[in-house]
């Protein structure tokens, strides 16, 4: 049984933000995972941040470019808390793997994303932990073959937005604009492959 759509607030609340730790964030992208030719997990332009100089006052960035950053970077937090769950709780062995690479193309994306947010000089509340407590109770409380359609579901529900987002990205910020680009084939991809395993499952 397909789920509803359990994501269409996620914007309007900021994320579901589940929160989890990412203790084995080095041990993601194994041999094995087929990510696309111009994957996530490349390395990012700035892997670390510290030591980062902000190049911008965060208050001379457009409000569209804020948006952007902001709400493509709690989404991509929410689809690798997902995908640690779903690593671990997935039924079918090729959800699995799937998730273990989503959750590292967006953890390293995230990265980058993170450095560009600092180099504007931006300034990013924090994920509502209440709401992280909630939703993971609730996928906790699922299994079987409905865990895995959920999951994927809600995944393609997240990137979707994701595309959504970068499809109205202009050039009036370089590094927001080339983010969009490098980044927009391999999240439809990514879609386009949810999609097909769901179907295979179903």
């Amino acid at each position: 049984m397909k789920s509803q759509k359990l994501f269409s607030y996620l914007f309007a609340v900021g994320g579901f933000g589940l929160g989890l730790a990412h203790a084995q964030a080095s041990d993601r992208g194994a041999a094995g995972h087929h990510a696309p030719a111009d994957a996530l997990d490349r390395p990012a332009a700035l892997p670390e941040n510290r030591g980062v100089t902000p190049v911008a006052s965060g208050d001379q960035v457009r409000k569209e470019d804020r948006d952007f950053l902001t709400k493509s970077l709690r989404t991509g937090e929410d689809l690798v808390d997902l995908a640690d769950i779903a690593s671990s709780r997935a039924v079918f062995p090729q959800v699995r793997e799937f998730a273990e690479e989503i959750a590292s193309a967006y953890t390293k994306a995230n990265k980058e994303l993170e450095a560009i947010i600092l180099q504007k000089g931006l300034r990013i509340g924090s994920r509502d932990t209440i709401a992280a407590r909630e939703q993971t109770k609730k996928w906790n409380e699922k299994s079987g073959n409905e865990f895995d359609e959920d999951y994927l579901e809600a995944m393609i529900d997240l990137q979707e937005d994701l595309i959504g987002l970068m499809d109205d990205v202009d050039d009036s910020e370089a590094d927001v604009a080339a983010y969009s680009r490098r980044h927009l084939p391999t999240i439809k991809a990514y879609v386009e492959r949810a999609k097909a395993i769901l179907k295979a499952i179903d």
